[in-house]
C-alpha cells in the first residue's frame, strides 16, 4: 500500500526538514521508543530494533523502514 501526501510550508528545506526530525523524535519517544537520526541509525524499543533509517540526506530527503512491512519517505522540496 502506497500512501502520499504533501503540504507547504512557509519554511526553507532544512528548517522543515529539522521541524519534521524533531516531531518524529518527541513522537517516538511518547510511545517508548528511540529515532537515532542519522544515516543507517536505527528506531528502537527498548534494546530491540524495529526500524532503520534507510536514507538520510537532512534537507531534501529521509526514508525509514519498520519491522512491519511499512516504510515512510518524506522528501523536501523548495516551490516557487
Amino acid at each position: 500500500m502506497l500512501f502520499r501526501a504533501s503540504i507547504d510550508l512557509a519554511l526553507e528545506p532544512m528548517a522543515a526538514f529539522d521541524e519534521f526530525v524533531a516531531e518524529l523524535s518527541q513522537a517516538l519517544t511518547r510511545v517508548g521508543m528511540r529515532l537515532e537520526p542519522r544515516k543507517d541509525g536505527r528506531i528502537s524499543e527498548g534494546k530491540v530494533e524495529v526500524g532503520r533509517v534507510l536514507s538520510w540526506r537532512p534537507g531534501k530527503k529521509c526514508c525509514l523502514s519498520g519491522a512491519r512491512p511499512t516504510g515512510s519517505l518524506t522528501r523536501l522540496r523548495r516551490w516557487g
